[in-house]
């Protein structure tokens, strides 16, 4: 869900591909133990209620964007009781997002938190609510697939209390808006089709983090 969508802008950039050598950088990458960082990507698209993630377990990247004001974004996600519950909150590294800090929470079935004054939204009959700490001073995050560096601005693990639909809400309390990524889950599931599309998807993310 996505609220208070604003005009897209225009992007030029001058990005210089060599295949080639980004598939070789992926191939290692893959094969090479503790090395190795294959989220599956999401891209949230302004106004279309995401899909819902099914395999909680699983490591994915959602690449979003929060508009100025008071929009936020509600992605949904299945879960069993007991499965592993990992949840990462990261920012491009740009000296004009430095004081940006969206917020992330977890809303959902067996969860026994609240949400702070001004959230924008709140969990329903049956439901609480996780929400991510925040640390003092974020620390820094070098992504090598997409050579790409981040704050990383929160992070829990656990396991989901009871099966059913989660949510992850993010939001920025100050209504500045930005880019940001959600990191959900740990499983590694790179096969043939995501290293052929690769080189697409560095180049979404490469645009999405310049913007």
């Amino acid at each position: 869900m996505h609220q208070a969508l604003t005009r897209p802008r225009i992007i030029t950039l001058s990005l210089t591909i060599s295949l080639p050598a980004l598939l070789l950088a992926l191939i290692f990458l893959t094969l090479t133990p503790g090395v190795a960082y294959a989220h599956s990507p999401i891209f949230l698209r302004p106004g279309a209620e995401p899909a819902p993630i099914t395999d909680a377990e699983k490591s994915w990247a959602i690449y979003g964007r929060l508009a100025p004001g008071t929009a936020y974004d509600l992605i949904p996600v299945e879960a069993g009781e007991g499965e592993k519950l990992k949840l990462q909150l990261l920012v491009p590294k740009r000296d004009d997002l430095a004081q940006y800090r969206p917020r992330v929470a977890l809303i959902g079935p067996g969860l026994r938190g609240t949400l702070p004054p001004g959230a924008p939204v709140s969990p329903g009959a049956g439901e609480g609510a996780l929400l991510l700490p925040e640390p003092a001073a974020p620390s820094e995050f070098y992504e090598p697939f997409t050579q790409t560096r981040y704050w990383t601005y929160g992070e829990t693990t656990g396991t989901f209390p009871a099966a059913g639909r989660y949510r992850i809400v993010v939001y920025d309390p100050a209504g500045k808006g930005g880019p940001y990524t959600v990191a959900l889950g740990e499983r590694e599931d790179f096969g043939p089709a995501d290293l052929l599309g690769f080189p697409a998807t560095w180049l979404k993310v490469k645009t999405w983090f310049r913007r």
